[in-house]
């Protein structure tokens, strides 16, 4: 009997699999034993278990891990990209394809020592879009030979003039920026940067703006700063949502008020309290001036720089990360390039192996010994025939403000500034010199340092040799001794024997006796 079957291609490959799949569990050294289980209908083969192949396992997790890192990458650069477009930062693609310089630098000022910042504190409850008059103004002044800051408070009632035309038109610093953006969207900062450069010689290369809720976000993120707060004081007119003004919340609408308190030394403060701290104008006494508040505002900026360098912020990504989140909408910076973010990011790792001191200065009335600035209602109108200004810092020199002399007090400082820090009282005695000489000598010194507080005191004694320079507070005002010392050209700064009381309660005594006599051994004889 013969049997015609027809198999097709499709048939035949199938054919073919199964006979492999026979013939490779026929040679298979596990092949069951037949048993009449699995006689019966389809056999039940076993499983056959793999070895766990090690080399295989690690290759794909390291794939895995890679991709991981790739994402959190372009996560991580998707975020920065996003948050500098909305803060006003740019940041250039070109910068990332070519690179960061090898030796990467900031933006300097004309004379190439000096990186100036501008850090701006503006009291904004409604967003951007609806920026308020600039609440603080601080200009941080980084010097490259000696690796130290000073940084500058200005005022915000400092009457300045409007930098456009027409001349002869002035106004409160801290309104420059409203006026600038109202004339042309970014023209806020050139007006403000103008008004600091032609009224203290400082000339900004940068700038940053932080709002209310971004100050307190920044410093929550960073889980809290340490300040050391200088003097206790209490306020009892600190509004309840920090917004209101004094003369709102203290007597037309009680109860709006809060009570708040600081104790003199260290304190770890919380965004909010760090807030209050920075912001309370209304203590009773020094403390509740604008100007011991701009004093405040440097302290708290200086103990947030402390905690990103030490707690290694910059070099954390995840840190970063967030507080890139929590600055978004309540920040605004100038244009940086990639080399620049880069070496300021060196600069920070500079300051934590080797701190630079920082200087703080309130360019208020007091500064320079009361040479410079005053303050009032009224001082001088916009223009004649207008009403009196409201309270206003203004110069003292001119019939409308002019800073000249501020300019070069800001310029002694940069050059020098421990020696204003110190701020010594200074008092000149004739001890043997003459009274005449001796005045002489003493205007010398106010003008080598018209801005220190320098007075001739007249005849002391009338017999003594040499000049003497000394502080009874010897190590608190070692620096000055030691500037004034080599101005003199004497080594003599230890409190002479002949001076049994503390004089008139100085912090510098100078003590200009007659020329010694020269002894003459026998030998030149």
């Amino acid at each position: 009997m013969e049997i015609s079957m027809q198999v097709t291609d499709k048939d035949s490959k199938i054919l073919i699999k199964d006979m492999k799949n026979v013939t490779s569990l026929a040679d298979s050294s596990t092949m069951p034993t037949p048993t009449p289980e699995n006689q019966q209908g389809k056999a039940k083969l076993p499983k056959v278990k793999r070895p766990f192949n090690r080399k295989m396992f690690f290759k794909w997790v390291t794939r895995i891990i890679v991709i991981l890192l790739v994402l959190g990458g372009l996560y991580y650069a998707y975020r920065i990209f996003s948050f500098t477009n909305n803060i006003g930062l740019k940041i250039k693609p070109e910068d990332l394809i070519s690179g960061i310089k090898k030796d990467p630098e900031l933006k300097k000022d004309s004379t190439g020592k000096f990186t100036n910042i501008l850090l701006v504190g503006i009291d904004s409850r409604g967003g951007k879009s609806k920026l308020q008059n600039t609440d603080s103004m601080i200009v941080a002044s980084y010097n490259y030979d000696t690796g130290n800051t000073v940084m500058y408070s200005i005022p915000r009632d400092l009457y300045v003039e409007i930098p456009a035309e027409p001349k002869g038109y002035f106004q409160k610093i801290n309104a420059m920026y409203a006026s600038g953006e109202s004339k042309a969207k970014g023209g806020g900062f050139t007006y403000l940067e103008k008004a600091i450069k032609n009224n203290t010689g400082l000339e900004i290369q940068y700038h940053g703006m932080i709002d209310l809720q971004g100050f307190k976000k920044i410093i929550d993120t960073l889980g809290g700063v340490t300040v050391n707060v200088e003097n206790s004081f209490t306020d009892y007119c600190y509004p309840l949502d920090g917004t209101q003004k004094a003369s709102y919340f203290c007597s037309a609408l009680p109860g709006l008020a809060q009570t708040i308190s600081f104790k003199a030394g260290p304190q770890t403060m919380n965004g909010t309290v760090a807030l209050q701290y920075a912001r309370s104008r209304h203590a009773p006494g020094e403390e509740g001036s604008d100007f011991a508040r701009g004093r405040r505002q440097q302290r708290v900026l200086i103990a947030i720089k402390d905690k990103v360098i030490t707690s290694g912020t910059l070099l954390n990504p995840q840190k970063v990360l967030e507080i890139l989140d929590a600055l978004e909408n309540n920040l605004v910076l100038s244009p940086f390039s990639t080399s620049e973010i880069q070496a300021g990011i060196n600069l920070a790792l500079k300051q934590k192996d080797n701190p630079g001191k920082i200087y703080s200065f309130v360019l208020d009335p007091s500064i320079a010994n009361g040479k410079l600035l005053m303050g009032g209602t009224g001082l001088r109108s916009n223009i004649a025939g207008f009403s009196p200004q409201l309270y206003t810092v203004q110069s003292r020199d001119g019939v409308l403000p002019t800073y000249t002399q501020l300019i070069k007090f800001v310029s002694d400082v940069q050059t020098d500034p421990q020696l204003y820090k110190d701020n010594a009282i200074i008092r000149v005695y004739d001890t043997g010199i003459s009274y005449a000489k001796a005045q002489a000598k003493t205007l010398e010194l106010q003008k080598k340092y018209p801005y220190l507080n320098i007075l001739f005191m007249g005849t002391l004694f009338s017999d003594k040799e040499g000049v003497v320079v000394y502080s009874p507070e010897s190590v608190k005002y070692e620096y000055t001794v030691s500037t004034l010392s080599k101005y003199f050209k004497t080594e003599n700064i230890i409190k002479p024997e002949y001076i049994k009381t503390g004089l008139n309660g100085e912090n510098i005594t100078i003590l200009l006796g007659k020329e010694p006599v020269p002894i003459i051994t026998q030998e030149e004889k």
